[in-house]
């Protein structure tokens, strides 16, 4: 698709083949909108054949404003219009995927709203192509694409993930044995990681599509026990996880996961969940 997360064509204007003025004028792409992104990225890999503006009105080309054509392996031509700002120059190879220019409305914009226009040319760079089989979007009125997720946090963070069932555990179980990452299951509340922003993508579209919730705490480097006995569970909560053994004031531990008010450690003799209202971070 053209930007990353929803592609958006908002009116039936916008549409490939759409007619006015009793057909006379026809339009021959498609006017997208990107709904979570402004980069507009190339559909398919190629040589950019021209990257510019035309300011001259009388060259029909003004109209597309800011636009780059980049001309496919297999000869087609393909025209995205209308951008803000231009990030490829004349000559430069770009992969399907790469940045080629940030959405705008410069030219002659249909409606003036901010949008791509995309164009689809066999390799004469006269006849149009039906643009809808490489953009993504159906030629209709509509959004496609899935939300684009972002990382809940620019470094790497311990992701709190549930409640959630015994068959949702195994899931987000299997996918942190595939990130390499811990996991540890408290009653069904999850607690992964550390996780990287990478991998917190990973965690968190998993987590979308089985309706999980999810919040990302960064986990304290080191506490010190500030109560002279503290009680080390099986998990982070008192009625329903039993304890397994205490630790002394002033001794110190790296934490190694988080839950709420919870910091989970790792002492020689065991490991457990200790309460952060009797420790200070040191």
């Amino acid at each position: 698709m053209i930007f990353e997360g929803r592609n958006q064509i908002p009116y039936g204007y916008g549409r490939y083949g759409w007619t006015r003025a009793n057909g006379k004028t026809w339009h021959g792409g498609q006017d997208i909108v990107g709904l979570d992104d402004l980069t507009v990225r190339a559909v398919e890999g190629g040589k950019v054949l021209r990257s510019r503006i035309v300011t001259d009105k009388r060259d029909r080309t003004w109209e597309w404003g800011n636009y780059v054509t980049v001309r496919t392996a297999s000869g087609e031509q393909h025209i995205y219009a209308h951008l803000a700002e231009r990030l490829v120059q004349v000559g430069e190879t770009v992969a399907a995927g790469q940045a080629l220019g940030v959405m705008g409305n410069t030219g002659n914009a249909a409606g003036g709203y901010r949008h791509i226009h995309f164009e689809r040319r066999k390799p004469d760079g006269k006849t149009a192509l039906d643009p809808s089989a490489k953009s993504g979007c159906a030629n209709r009125v509509g959004t496609y694409g899935a939300a684009k997720i972002a990382p809940l946090s620019g470094e790497a963070c311990v992701l709190s993930v549930g409640p959630a069932s015994a068959g949702d555990v195994a899931t987000m179980r299997a996918l942190a044995a595939s990130l390499q990452v811990a996991c540890r299951d408290a009653g069904g509340m999850l607690s992964i990681g550390p996780v990287s922003p990478g991998d917190q993508v990973a965690v968190l579209t998993k987590a979308a599509a089985l309706g999980l919730p999810v919040s990302a705490s960064a986990a304290a480097k080191r506490i010190e026990i500030a109560t002279p006995s503290l009680r080390v569970r099986t998990g982070p909560g008192t009625d329903e996880f039993k304890q397994v053994g205490s630790v002394k004031a002033g001794e110190r531990y790296d934490v190694l996961d988080r839950c709420g008010s919870w910091y989970y450690i790792e002492t020689p003799a065991l490991d457990g969940w200790v309460s952060a209202d009797f420790v200070k971070l040191v």
